[in-house]
């Protein structure tokens, strides 16, 4: 199998286990997500692979899949967004 081809299954497998891991109505998953907000808004102070990789879901971002983030990033947000207008999220006080 080529290189690229390699990168990109396993790129899909890290975005396939954040994603479907990741339960909006957990307390410990949504606090994590609203953490990895922040730490997007101020990247400068945090080593970004160390805080996600701190996920309560047990998932791994890995150094070289970092450009998956994005992806990952407005996946879950939708998926909390979709949580929230159900009724079924956990909402921060």
């Amino acid at each position: 199998m080529p290189l690229l081809r390699l990168k990109a299954t396993r790129s899909i497998q890290i975005m396939d286990d954040f994603i479907s891991k990741f339960d909006p109505t957990e307390q410990v998953d949504v606090e994590w997500f609203q953490h990895m907000v922040k730490v997007a808004e101020d990247i400068a102070k945090y080593n970004f692979i160390t805080e996600a990789n701190k996920n309560p879901m047990g998932a791994i971002l890995e150094d070289g899949s970092m450009l998956t983030w994005p992806q990952i990033h407005s996946v879950l947000g939708l998926k909390y967004a979709k949580a929230v207008l159900n009724k079924t999220a956990w909402i921060p006080a």
